[in-house]
């Protein structure tokens, strides 16, 4: 019989917040099936610690932000999501 092999949540986490920020534009479909991978993972495992968008200081110069900072206050309004890619985000866990 072989040896079980894991993995521990936090490399997983790393390597897909390393894919939602860095893959390319034309990769949503891979970004969100890694949304719905590490999030189930994050759930069962009992440690989800929430999630951010990115801005555009945190994704290439060609690729859309989850979030603009665009107020003025530090309130989030309509317009920070407005032309934005809601996969680009970063996950934490404990």
């Amino acid at each position: 019989m072989s040896k079980r092999k894991t993995i521990e949540i936090s490399k997983l986490v790393e390597m897909a917040n390393g894919i939602l920020q860095n893959s390319g534009f034309d990769y949503f479909d891979v970004r969100q099936g890694t949304m719905n991978l590490v999030e189930a993972a994050l759930f069962e495992t009992g440690n989800y610690k929430g999630f951010r968008y990115l801005d555009e200081t945190e994704v290439s110069a060609d690729s859309l932000p989850g979030i603009r900072d665009t107020a003025v206050s530090s309130t989030r309004g309509p317009d920070n999501f407005k032309n934005t890619d809601r996969t680009r985000v970063r996950y934490y866990c404990s």
